[in-house]
Order: C-alpha cells, then sequence, then structure tokens
C-alpha cells in the first residue's frame, strides 16, 4: 500500500512538472540558455608568495591576488 501511494505521489509531480513546460513560452525558454560568464578565474598560481590567485579569462597569464583586482583590470568580453 505504501509503495501504491508512492507511485501515485511521483505521478502527481511528474503531471505537475509536465504541466508547468507546456504553459511555458518559448522565449521564456530561449532567454534562460544563456551563460554569464566572469571575467575572472580562481587558480593556483606557482608563486611561493601567491598561493592561490584570480586569473583574467581572455589572458592566463595576468592574475591578482584579490577578485576585485582581476575583475577591475581585465577586459570584459564582447556581447
Amino acid at each position: 500500500m505504501k509503495s501504491q501511494s508512492i507511485l501515485i505521489c511521483m505521478f502527481m509531480l511528474s503531471l505537475f512538472a509536465l504541466h508547468q513546460c507546456a504553459s511555458m513560452d518559448v522565449g521564456e525558454i530561449e532567454k534562460s540558455n544563456r551563460i554569464i560568464l566572469g571575467m575572472c578565474v580562481h587558480r593556483a598560481c606557482h608563486s611561493w608568495f601567491k598561493r592561490d590567485c584570480f586569473c583574467c579569462m581572455r589572458n592566463i597569464k595576468n592574475c591578482w591576488k584579490e577578485k576585485a583586482q582581476c575583475e577591475s583590470n581585465c577586459l570584459p568580453f564582447s556581447k
């Protein structure tokens, strides 16, 4: 009896999810497919003084100790 009630609950939840997907506009789905990349990536530096650093995505050789410094010095990606 317990397994039957679990199956019924799963069936009802899947119907609700299907209804939500069917009622979405195609434009909403296309807008949600964007991937937002940051300008900086966290890396392990190869220096004795800086163990962790943040490097530009465009030029991995430009690294800073603080993320704020990296974001202010790196060029953003063009749209």
